[in-house]
């Protein structure tokens, strides 16, 4: 799991943790890597995108885009270890979501908020270049299907791979309990799905399954209700909600072990189990969390835990995922 770019104690990061993940997913341990941001960033989004080799190998790019450099919005895209940019943003946007389709070629850029703190509808695609390697790596930046409201700080998960569920986020002054969900992502039409219980923002979210293959859409902790409360620690929330279908309602999940929000998750390939790591806790006192939690489901009974590792720093709005154990990250 590799954790770039965010915020430590308001000064914005360029250095990136990465621990490892044991086979059977129990341990996490510290590791060696050299994939830095080459300056400091926070409120950013990224993932990583696939090239296969000519010898036939899967590798994975991890890459991070836009953000906040604390003098204003950033619009590269940068491959985490290389100082160079491998992209530009057709718009300027942090506290943006995204995530990764068409089969590890694009990652989909949606909402998030300007310079002016204006949210935007606005999404764009970041394809993988076709003549790309692992030398010369390029994205290139379309247009996206805009949303259907803007909104930033909210999430965005795919069900499979065409149907995108988006849910919560902020529309200032107003913290959003909506969900929509696209079928596909190309041409499709936004569908408004069971509104989330309460209105959060600033959640962790995932799509995991349980043993028996029901996949399960994850809201868990965030900051609810006032928006303009957004440093009063009674807003920060341990709950969890479930989407069992598109067609269903949400449903209460098993509480995460503290308050928690500003966290950033990720999810295994295998879909079998959804991390949370960093953020800020509830207290009276500003507390950041070192913490990393898992969670898990076993014919539906689903437990979070917390792993013994602690992070090395405190991390608030930064960037987070799972490299694919077939995947190789070359410098």
């Amino acid at each position: 799991m590799i954790l770039a770019s965010g915020l430590e104690l308001l000064s914005p990061l360029r250095f990136t943790d990465a621990v490892s993940i044991s086979t059977n997913y129990s341990q996490l341990s510290e590791c060696s890597h050299s994939l830095d941001m080459p300056h400091e960033l926070d409120s950013a989004f990224g993932g990583h995108l696939r090239l296969t080799t000519t010898t036939g190998d899967n590798v994975a790019i991890p890459v991070v885009c836009a953000g906040d450099r604390g003098d204003g919005p950033e619009l590269k895209c940068y491959r985490l270890g290389h100082e160079e940019p491998v992209g530009t943003l057709l718009t300027e946007r942090s506290g943006a979501a995204s995530v990764v389709i068409n089969n590890g070629q694009t990652l989909w850029v949606t909402g998030g908020s300007d310079r002016l703190i204006q949210q935007l509808t606005s999404t764009e695609l970041l394809t993988v270049a076709n003549d790309s390697t692992t030398d010369n790596f390029l994205l290139i930046s379309t247009e996206g299907k805009p949303l259907p409201g803007p909104v930033h700080h909210h999430c965005l998960q795919m069900l499979d791979s065409d149907t995108a569920v988006l849910f919560g986020g902020s529309r200032n002054p107003d913290t959003l309990d909506e969900t929509w969900s696209l079928e596909d992502h190309h041409g499709g039409e936004w569908q408004q799905r069971a509104p989330l219980p309460v209105p959060k923002s600033m959640l962790m979210c995932g799509v995991i399954k349980d043993a028996s293959g029901q996949k399960i859409i994850v809201a868990a902790g965030g900051l609810i209700d006032d928006f303009d409360n957004f440093w009063d620690p009674t807003k920060t929330t341990k709950t969890t909600e479930f989407l069992l279908g598109l067609d269903q309602t949400w449903e209460a999940g098993p509480d995460l072990p503290t308050e928690l929000a500003i966290a950033q998750s990720s999810t295994t390939e295998d879909q079998t189990m959804m991390l949370v790591a960093g953020g800020v806790l509830s207290s009276m006192t500003y507390e950041e969390s070192l913490s990393v939690y898992s969670l898990k489901c076993v014919n539906m009974n689903c437990e979070w835990t917390t792993f013994d590792l602690e992070l090395t720093q405190t991390r608030l709005w930064f960037v987070s995922m799972i490299i694919p154990p077939y995947s190789l990250i070359e410098d």
